[in-house]
């Protein structure tokens, strides 16, 4: 192959490069770091808030996998943000479901959470099943232990495992995760501030600032 047929197969080959490259981008564009997102997308008629504020000036949003690691690691850094806020009626954290694949359990945890939700224990289930990860994550059927914290909870349980197991609890799973994709997650846990999505995992620090300078605005 002579100099020039080689010239010529480079430049074709990184024209081709260059075509597939933008085309994967084009079809699977990705959230801006300081992209608003929609916020219908981010809370719904059943997601699950701290505050019963009608329109507060800050919202934050996680959408959060019960069996993921992260999440089990950002979860006491979300419970001093609800303490230090907890009465200031212009602030909101919102918690929508996005169980991943991945995670055997997810699915059924959230379940657990929802069904809680059902007879005003959302929370509490919420914080118990976060705070015990370990005690579930890796068994084949956690129903029983989810029950136990039903009970602890002083629920009803013959209505909780009805709830468990609806189609009711599996819309809203459901939903929450549709609008997940719908505003580009694609992991575990992915917090927004008032539209504003936040990377990774956030310290107590980086999330009280970014509360803070919305407060103030």
């Amino acid at each position: 192959m002579n100099q020039d047929h080689k010239v010529t197969l480079w430049v074709v080959l990184g024209t081709l490069i260059l075509v597939v490259g933008g085309l994967m981008m084009w079809s699977n564009p990705q959230q801006k770091p300081d992209e608003l997102v929609d916020p219908a997308l981010l809370s719904n008629s059943t997601s699950h808030g701290t505050s019963t504020a009608v329109s507060p000036k800050v919202t934050v949003v996680e959408f959060g996998d019960y069996q993921c690691p992260a999440c089990a690691y950002a979860h006491p850094i979300i419970k001093q943000v609800l303490d230090k806020y907890k009465d200031n009626q212009n602030f909101t954290f919102i918690f929508r479901n996005f169980p991943l694949a991945q995670h055997s359990n997810a699915l059924t945890s959230a379940r657990a959470a929802e069904a809680a939700a059902l007879q005003g224990k959302f929370w509490e289930m919420h914080d118990m099943i976060y705070e015990h990860q370990t005690e579930w994550e890796n068994v084949r059927d956690p129903y029983s232990i989810f029950e136990s914290y039903a009970k602890t909870l002083g629920l009803k349980l013959s209505t909780f495992k009805n709830d468990y197991e609806s189609t009711a609890v599996g819309n809203t799973i459901s939903a929450d995760q549709k609008d997940g994709e719908k505003v580009g997650v694609t992991a575990t846990p992915t917090f927004y501030v008032n539209g504003k999505k936040l990377q990774g995992v956030p310290t107590l620090a980086d999330l009280t600032k970014a509360i803070d300078s919305a407060l103030a605005q």
